[in-house]
């Protein structure tokens, strides 16, 4: 679908604005959660519109199937040597990140919002809803940007565990976003390629919890450290300091609770481990597009993957999406934070074999021309919920 350009004061996109960026070469949108929410767009020099391609400026595109057409905010524009140039854009959700809100306490997700918006010092276009109904303390205790009382780890989104969702002006607190509509990806099957990572770069598998009096003493653990009860292969401890915390000086027991307490709720003290894929949804073509049940993977969504060989069979959310959003399909998307621990589904001391098997799987797949002497047809690779999957930056036709 061709992008439309607006001015940078358009609030309702109901028009065709500044006009449609019909030369556009690229634009992407890539959304995670809870996370960045950006659009890529690749423009020939002198092109319809060019000269209006400018920072302020927005661009409204279809940002997925779901989502459907998203405002997007150029922040960066950069001007290459092969006569086209790189747009760089936000969703409008960004704008909270120009304004601040003035402290404020609610017993509610509801009430918040509704202080929020009030404690703002500037007037915010944006409304809040939310579907979470918990009564919870939240406390904005310091003047902070929007968009940081939502996202931060003791804000909206710490205190709720809640997840985002922007639509243009209307900005969401959800307790769950997306569907579980039962796609299975079969690997073998309806899944032609993937690339997995497996990361323990960033992860903490210890603290040392200390406290500091006003006179600068510092209080420690007589073992100094407490280890987390996470399965793990090395020691990586982190200071924590627990003085906020504490108005009198604690004790012992009580610094090794709150030590547990931040190891097994606030940092991450298992590896990351995820699989990048991507696929064709069928209902686009004309041969299935009477298949109403076929269904797209989108952001929230979730997915069960499974590799009976490698002895891989969990579901998992689907945590980032990267679409195409001239040619209006999904291009690549991340499959994250497994609701099945995968240290249930693979023995990490078979991680070697896991992956010497996947690389097969994965010369097999690339070398299936030389296998079959057909070329093949969607029957041949369509499996259940008729989705295709295929490896990031490859066709199958």
């Amino acid at each position: 679908m061709i992008p439309i350009l607006y001015n940078s004061w358009e609030t309702f996109f109901t028009s065709n604005g500044l006009g449609r960026l019909s030369d556009a070469m690229l634009c992407d949108v890539k959304e995670v959660l809870n996370g960045e929410y950006e659009l890529l767009l690749t423009y020939p020099n002198g092109g319809i519109h060019y000269d209006e391609l400018v920072v302020g400026n927005i661009i409204h595109a279809l940002a997925s199937h779901r989502e459907g057409m998203q405002p997007f905010r150029i922040y960066r524009t950069t001007q290459e040597l092969d006569g086209t140039s790189t747009i760089y854009a936000r969703h409008i959700r960004y704008d909270l990140d120009n304004t601040c809100v003035m402290p404020f306490s609610a017993a509610n997700a509801g009430a918040a919002l509704a202080l929020l918006k009030a404690s703002a010092v500037t007037d915010l276009p944006f409304a809040f809803v939310t579907d979470i109904t918990t009564e919870q303390n939240i406390s904005v205790d310091m003047p902070c940007s929007t968009l940081t009382a939502l996202l931060a780890a003791d804000g909206f989104k710490g205190v709720y565990n809640s997840e985002l969702h922007s639509d243009k002006y209307r900005i969401a607190l959800l307790a769950h976003r997306g569907f579980d509509n039962g796609v299975n990806v079969k690997f073998g099957k309806n899944l032609v390629s993937l690339m997995r990572e497996f990361n323990t770069e960033n992860i903490t598998t210890a603290v040392m919890p200390f406290w500091v009096d006003a006179g600068g003493n510092i209080k420690l653990l007589p073992e100094r450290y407490i280890e987390t009860t996470k399965p793990h292969t090395e020691l990586k401890i982190s200071p924590y300091d627990t003085s906020p915390l504490f108005e009198t000086e604690p004790s012992y027991e009580e610094m090794r609770a709150k030590a547990v307490e931040f190891l097994e709720t606030e940092i991450m003290s298992e590896p990351f481990d995820g699989i990048d894929f991507s696929f064709f949804d069928l209902k686009r073509s004309e041969e299935y597009a009477d298949l109403a049940y076929m269904q797209d993977i989108e952001l929230g969504d979730t997915v069960r993957l499974i590799y009976e060989d490698a002895g891989i069979n969990l579901q998992a959310r689907c945590t980032s999406l990267l679409f195409d959003s001239l040619n209006e399909r999904s291009k690549e998307l991340h499959v994250g934070a497994a609701q099945n621990d995968l240290e249930d589904v693979i023995n990490r001391s078979t991680k070697d074999t896991v992956e010497n098997r996947l690389s097969r799987l994965e010369f097999l797949v690339r070398n299936m021309h030389k296998i079959i002497d057909h070329e093949p047809t969607l029957d041949d690779l369509t499996g259940i919920n008729g989705t295709i999957l295929l490896v990031r930056g490859e066709k199958v036709f």
